[in-house]
C-alpha cells in the first residue's frame, strides 16, 4: 500500500466514524401487543415511554397503529437525547398509513394518579455534544382528553407552564 494512499484512508477514517455511529438502534413499539422493554419487531414495547432510558443518539423508534396515554397512563414522554420517531406502522411494522389505517396518537387521559399536564412529548436535547438529527413524522399528539374543563364544559382549564 502506498504512503499517500495510507495517509488517505487515515484522514477519511474519522469522517467515517461518526456516521457509522450515527446509525443507531432500531425500536418498536405496539400497544396492541407490547410488553416489557425489548421493544424488537417480534416483542415490541407497551409504551414510547417503556424505552426513553434505553435510547442513545440517532435510534429510530417505530410506532404502530393505537393510542398511547404514556408510561402508567402519566401522560407524558421525556426524551434527551436525538432520534427519530416514526409512527403509523400496522401491528407487524410491514406497512405504514400514519393518516389512514395506521393513525398513532399520543394523548392522556388525565384520570390516572400519576398523570403529568406538562408538554405531551418533549425531545430536549440540552447537552449539545448530543449532535444529531430530531424527527417526529406520523404521530398525532392529541391534547383532547388531556385538558381539564369546567363543570359546564364550556371553559378549558388547562394551566400550561
Amino acid at each position: 500500500m502506498s504512503p499517500k494512499l495510507l495517509a488517505g484512508i487515515l484522514l477519511a477514517f474519522p469522517l467515517l466514524v461518526p456516521q457509522v455511529l450515527a446509525q443507531g438502534k432500531e425500536y418498536y413499539v405496539s400497544t396492541a401487543r407490547g410488553k416489557g422493554k425489548k421493544a424488537t419487531k417480534e416483542q415490541p414495547a407497551k409504551d414510547l415511554g417503556n424505552i426513553v432510558d434505553q435510547l442513545k443518539p440517532g435510534d429510530t423508534i417505530h410506532i404502530a397503529a393505537g393510542t398511547y396515554l404514556g408510561r402508567s397512563d402519566a401522560g407524558r414522554d421525556l426524551i434527551e437525547v436525538p432520534v427519530s420517531i416514526v409512527g403509523g406502522w400496522n401491528d407487524d411494522f410491514t406497512a405504514r398509513d400514519p393518516w389512514g389505517v395506521s393513525q398513532t396518537i399520543l394523548s392522556g387521559d388525565n384520570k390516572a394518579a400519576n398523570f403529568d399536564g406538562n408538554i405531551r412529548l418533549e425531545i430536549n436535547v440540552k447537552d449539545r455534544k448530543l449532535a444529531g438529527d430530531v424527527t417526529v413524522d406520523g404521530i398525532v399528539i392529541d391534547n383532547g382528553a388531556r385538558n381539564q374543563y369546567s363543570p359546564d364544559g364550556a371553559v378549558l382549564q388547562r394551566k400550561f407552564k
